[in-house]
């Protein structure tokens, strides 16, 4: 592809210095905990910029001494099914499946080092209808994600393992004449947000229980992937080569617009994936959403001094909405209607947590509750008074996330 310079966050020092000439596959930071991946350098480049970001780790920016780059990195699959080999060699190689199971792919084999889990399950349907971007890898390279799962199937030792599809009958059929006897496949409701770790849990899982807060998988004996992350597997593992760019699709604020699929390198800028988002970013209500519209990340980059930054391609984001930004409708008393306890998927009762948070915002009650919020935004979405039920919660979970997460 096109060589341009990247912007690329790490979650710890750099290896690196300004003006340092890099090769492609060079580590520029090596987490303290190991059970984190290095953050290695996508392309031949040199290093033009270095900015702390408190609380989130460092900006670096990267310029290419090439006009064009590899979308591949070279690096040998490990030779064995030894799951110490396979964690000591994907860490070695980058950022591998950050937001698998809530804590990351490699997180999860490192746990499994120590706890064998009873399954792995792949998540191959749809998070949020209606962006199809699981549903569509699984259509486009349902062999290598049938391969994926079954090569990560026998590293952790297990008998069987699963991958869950969306209802779409097309959808099912590919999968089902790419897979072995190994693997099962299961066809899900498109029940906004099914394809959550918690939700899957719940529902899938031999467990049948729901994560909390930053919750591992294998605290109930299970290993959880996304669908990309089994494609990246198997494409190394047949060609000895690392995918470098991931796919990414883009939603647009218009109702029944179609969606833009592309294939990107994480760091780069934005504007140039596609014509419309240079116009679409100038607009005053416009708002960049890494992922799904309700839950996602509002994109809010911004310097040491808090100027915002452009936005560039986040690792393991593979959704990203353009949405406008509605203007604020004032809240008004809660009529008690039910609505927000009829369609939270982890059966909590938000108008209570809201009131009891204005009310009582020390109570341990409130902490103890929301260790289960997803973080979905469905209370607020169906809310008729307006009542900022998930922005509440939210604020209240960053302010105490010490206490929640131990």
């Amino acid at each position: 592809m096109d060589s341009q310079t990247l912007r690329l966050r790490l979650p710890c020092d750099p290896n690196v210095h300004v003006g340092q000439q890099l090769e492609q596959g060079q580590t520029l930071a090596d987490p303290p905990d190991r059970r984190q991946a290095c953050v290695v350098s996508p392309m031949r480049s040199r290093v033009i910029g270095m900015l702390h970001v408190p609380d989130q780790g460092y900006d670096l920016t990267l310029e290419p001494l090439s006009p064009t780059t590899s979308t591949q990195l070279k690096a040998s699959p490990p030779g064995s099914e030894k799951l110490t080999d396979w964690v000591d060699c994907l860490r070695r190689l980058g950022q591998w499946g950050v937001y698998d199971g809530q804590v990351g792919l490699l997180v999860q084999l490192e746990a499994a080092l120590l706890r064998k889990p009873r399954e792995l399950i792949c998540i191959a349907c749809d998070s949020f209808a209606p962006y199809p971007c699981q549903s569509s890898l699984a259509m486009s390279h349902p062999g290598e994600l049938a391969l994926g799962v079954d090569a990560l199937r026998l590293v952790l030792g297990l008998k069987q393992a699963s991958i869950l599809v969306g209802p779409s009958r097309s959808v099912y059929q590919t999968m089902r004449i790419k897979m072995n006897q190994a693997t099962r496949l299961h066809r899900v409701e498109p029940k906004y947000p099914i394809g959550h770790p918690s939700v899957v849990m719940r529902q899938y899982s031999q467990s049948r229980k729901h994560l909390t807060i930053d919750g591992h998988p294998l605290e109930h004996d299970a290993v959880i992937i996304s669908a990309w992350s089994a494609i990246r597997l198997a494409r190394w593992l047949q060609t000895g080569e690392l995918d470098l760019i991931q796919p990414m699709f883009i939603g647009w604020p218009q109702a029944h617009a179609r969606m833009h699929a592309c294939w990107v390198m994480p760091g780069q800028n934005i504007i140039p994936l596609h014509k419309r988002l240079k116009a679409e970013m100038n607009s005053p209500r416009a708002k960049l959403v890494y992922g799904d519209p309700l839950s996602g990340k509002v994109d809010q980059s911004t310097d040491s001094q808090g100027r915002a930054l452009g936005p560039v391609v986040r690792h393991d984001h593979l959704l990203m909405s353009l949405v406008e930004n509605p203007a604020p409708i004032p809240a008004q008393a809660c009529i008690a209607c039910g609505w927000c306890t009829e369609v939270c998927p982890t059966s909590l009762q938000p108008a209570g947590l809201f009131e009891m948070i204005v009310e009582e915002p020390e109570n341990h009650i409130i902490n103890d509750e929301l260790l289960w919020c997803i973080d979905c935004g469905l209370c607020s979405h169906v809310c008729p008074s307006a009542i900022p039920l998930a922005q509440s919660f939210r604020q209240h979970v960053k302010q105490h996330l010490k206490v929640l997460v131990q």
